[in-house]
């Protein structure tokens, strides 16, 4: 099965938010395999714009530095998971990368 996961990132490091020229890394996975890669740069910060293309997207899982209570449950409304950075010790895919 297929499934969509992104990493929120700005020059290398993770985000905490989002920001103008955040980058969205999409991967698309086929069990521990990766079988499609896009990136996104974000001209539009808001959460709005970055709904829409996590659903067009069909995104299933962000990763990210940190939150706010509004995105989080603008995500989780959406049937998107989230993993922030302090739950990364023992995921293998996010794990993978280094982080500046």
């Amino acid at each position: 099965m297929r499934k969509k996961v992104a990493i929120l990132t700005k020059q290398g490091t993770l985000c905490s938010d989002l920001q103008e020229n955040t980058e969205m890394n999409i991967f698309a996975l086929e069990g521990n395999r990766v079988v499609e890669y896009e990136n996104i740069k974000l001209q539009n910060p808001e959460y709005g714009s970055f709904m829409d293309i996590v659903k067009i997207k069909k995104v299933t899982l962000l990763y990210m530095n940190n939150i706010t209570e509004e995105l989080k449950h603008l995500l989780t409304k959406a049937g998107c998971l989230l993993k922030l950075q302090n739950e990364f010790h023992e995921d293998e895919f996010i794990n993978q990368f280094i982080f500046a």
